[in-house]
C-alpha cells in the first residue's frame, strides 16, 4: 500500500495506535470485559524472585500462559508452587505493559496432582535408575591432563566460546573437538545422542563435555530424553554434564561420570592449570636444589669436623709415616736389585771368556786345523785312523779345504797332497770361505 492508501484509511476514521495504547487498551478490556477465573494446567520453569513475587508458566498440550503470584497472596496459600505440580488457578487475565505479553495473575492456587510430563519423567528416572545408570561406582574419574577434549553443545552462544577461552587459558595445548548440534526443540536430543555416541567413537578424544547454557525446563527437556542418557551412559571415555543453571538437575547430569554447575566450570574441570603446574614445578625444583645445597654443606662441615678430630689426625700420621717407609724400601729394594744384576752381568761375561778360551775355534785361530775323513766327516784324532788315498776335509779357522792321504806314518812323516805338484799345477777355486782343493779329488 501506498502513502495515499494510509491517507485514505485515516480519512476513513481508521485510528493509527502506538504500541503503548494498544497495550494499554488491551489490558484495559481484558481486566473489565473477562472476569476472575479458573485456568489448569502444569508448573513448570518456576522462579522465585528476591522480593517475594513467584513468577512460572502454566502450561498444557496446546499452549502455555504466563503466570505471576504476587508475595502478598503467596503469603495466604499453604503451599508454593512447585516445576511439574498440576494446579487449578483462580485469576484474572492481564497484559503485562512492558513486554506486552499475556499472562494470569495468580490470587489463589489449588492442587489436582503431579502433572502428566512431571509423572513421565519420574517414571523413566526410576527406571533408568534401577538400570543403574545412577550408580556412583560405575562413574569413571576424569584423566589428569588429557590431549584431546569433545565438546558437543551449540555452534553459537555463550557456552562454546566460555569453554574455549578456559581451555585456551589453561591448557592451550589441549586439541578440542566440536560436534555442533540443536540444544532445544523437535529433533535436539537425537542429534545430542548422535554426536556423543560420534565423538567417542570415532575421535581420540580422552574427555567429553556436554552442555548448554541456563533456560526454562522445556529449554533444557531435550537433555531429559532418554536417548541422551542413554548415550552418555555408553560413552567410551567420562562426561562432563553443565546442562543449564546449578538448580537445574537432567538426567543427562544424573548420568554423567560428573556434573558441573555451569560449562565454564566444567572446562576447568577437563583440563589443569599448566600454568600453575610449571609454576609448582619451578618451585619444587628451586626447594629441592636449596635442600641438596644445604644437604651438601651439612655434609661438607661434618667431614671437616670428623677429619680434625685427634684420633684421625694421629690415624693420618701413621699412614704418611708408613708411606714415606714404603718410600725408602722400594728404592733400597730397587738398589738391590740393580746391583744383583750388574754382579750377574759381571759373572757372564767372566764364563764368557772361559768359555771363548777353551773353544777349539780359539785353537784354530793359533794355527791349528780340524780333520775329518770324508765322506762320514768323522773327527781324526790319530793318523792311524787314516790311510793312503783317503779322502779328509781341514777345518781352518777361517774357511777350510779338502785333500787326499798320499800316505801315514808314525811321526811327522805323513802328509796330505795339499801342498802336491798336481795341486799347485791347477788353481784353486774359491767359494766364499770354503776352500776345495782341485785334482783327483
Amino acid at each position: 500500500m501506498s502513502a495515499t492508501d494510509l491517507e485514505t484509511l485515516e480519512q476513513q476514521g481508521v485510528r493509527v495506535w502506538s504500541v503503548g495504547e494498544l497495550v494499554r487498551e488491551l489490558k484495559q478490556r481484558l481486566e473489565t470485559e473477562l472476569p476472575m477465573l479458573l485456568v489448569e494446567g502444569e508448573v513448570s520453569n518456576l522462579a522465585l524472585h528476591p522480593s517475594g513475587h513467584c513468577y512460572f508458566t502454566l502450561k498444557d498440550d496446546e499452549s502455555q500462559l504466563r503466570c505471576c503470584l504476587f508475595r502478598s497472596d503467596a503469603a495466604r496459600l499453604a503451599f508454593l508452587p512447585v516445576d511439574g505440580e498440576c494446579l487449578v488457578l483462580f485469576g484474572r487475565v492481564t497484559v503485562y505493559g512492558r513486554r506486552g505479553e499475556l499472562q494470569l495473575v495468580v490470587a489463589r492456587a489449588f492442587r489436582r496432582g503431579a502433572g502428566k510430563a512431571a509423572e513421565a519423567f519420574e517414571a523413566l528416572k526410576r527406571r533408568l535408575a534401577e538400570e543403574g545408570l545412577f550408580a556412583q561406582e560405575r562413574k569413571r574419574p576424569i584423566p589428569f591432563c588429557p590431549r584431546a577434549i569433545g565438546v558437543v553443545t551449540s555452534r553459537t552462544g555463550a557456552v562454546i566460546h566460555d569453554i574455549l577461552a578456559v581451555l585456551r587459558r589453561r591448557s592451550p595445548a589441549t586439541e578440542v573437538y566440536l560436534f555442533p548440534v540443536r540444544v532445544q526443540g523437535e529433533g535436539a536430543a537425537r542429534e545430542i545422542a548422535l554426536a556423543v555416541e560420534a565423538l567417542t567413537e570415532r575421535f581420540p578424544i580422552e574427555v567429553l563435555i556436554v552442555g548448554r547454557g541456563g533456560g526454562s525446563s522445556e529449554d533444557l527437556s531435550a537433555f531429559n530424553e532418554e536417548s541422551v542418557a542413554r548415550a552418555v551412559f555408553r560413552a567410551r571415555v567420562p562426561v562432563i554434564s553443565a546442562v543449564g543453571h546449578e538448580v537445574d538437575v537432567t538426567l543427562c547430569d544424573l548420568v554423567a561420570d560428573v556434573r558441573a554447575p555451569t560449562p565454564s566450570v566444567a572446562a576447568e574441570l577437563a583440563v589443569p592449570d599448566t600454568g600453575a603446574l610449571l609454576r609448582a614445578l619451578e618451585a619444587t625444583t628451586a626447594r629441592l636444589l636449596e635442600c641438596e645445597l644445604r644437604g651438601r654443606a651439612r655434609l661438607a662441615r661434618r667431614l671437616d669436623d670428623f677429619l680434625g678430630r685427634y684420633g684421625l689426625r694421629a690415624v693420618r700420621n701413621r699412614i704418611a709415616d708408613g708411606t714415606q717407609t714404603t718410600d725408602e724400601l722400594g728404592e733400597r729394594l730397587v738398589a738391590g736389585v740393580r746391583r744383583e744384576i750388574e754382579d750377574a752381568r759381571a759373572a757372564l761375561r767372566e764364563k764368557l771368556g772361559r768359555l771363548e778360551a777353551l773353544s777349539p775355534l780359539a785353537t784354530l785361530g793359533r794355527g791349528y786345523a780340524l780333520v775329518e775323513r770324508l765322506p762320514e766327516r768323522s773327527l781324526v784324532r790319530d793318523a792311524d785312523q787314516l790311510a793312503p788315498g783317503d779322502a779328509v776335509r781341514l777345518r781352518f779357522s777361517k774357511g777350510e779345504a779338502r785333500a787326499r792321504v798320499v800316505e801315514v806314518g808314525a811321526g811327522t812323516t805323513g802328509s796330505a797332497e795339499t801342498g802336491s805338484a798336481r795341486s799347485r799345477r791347477k788353481p784353486l777355486a774359491r767359494d766364499g770361505n770354503q776352500l776345495t782343493l782341485e785334482g783327483d779329488l
